[in-house]
């Protein structure tokens, strides 16, 4: 019996779409953008990889579901109409400058991206 290998495609890169690309990396497999290098979490097979990809964890979510664990650091919005990193602390976020806003008047955060990992040249 012939076993037919099924590829699942890969989505875009959900930061600059970019095309992704299934690496070897200390011993497992991860999908990186070959454009902005961003890249998904290590995964034990070429399958577990393209999954791990192709969920967008990096979905907005709704203030009125849940709020972002105790500093952790995410994109709200919206302040003054746009998207602005700061941390939940005491029932305020606060921004890199020290400046808060209270936590009822966001309607939705996210969690940001992976960082890319040092590429050395």
């Amino acid at each position: 019996m012939i076993e037919k290998l099924i590829l699942t495609e890969l989505k875009r890169c959900p930061f600059c779409g970019g095309n992704g690309k299934i690496t070897t990396d200390g011993g497992g497999f991860r999908v990186c953008c070959e454009k902005c290098f961003a890249s998904a979490q290590l995964s034990v097979d070429q399958e577990a990889a393209t999954d791990t990809w192709n969920k967008r964890y990096h979905e907005w979510i709704s203030t009125h579901d849940r709020f972002p664990e105790k500093g952790q650091q995410c994109l709200i919005y919206p302040v003054d109409g746009k998207p602005e990193v700061a941390h939940l602390e005491d029932g305020k976020f606060v921004f890199w400058d020290g400046f808060c806003i209270d936590a009822n008047k966001i309607s939705h955060w996210r969690p940001l991206p992976v960082l890319p990992e040092e590429v050395e040249s």
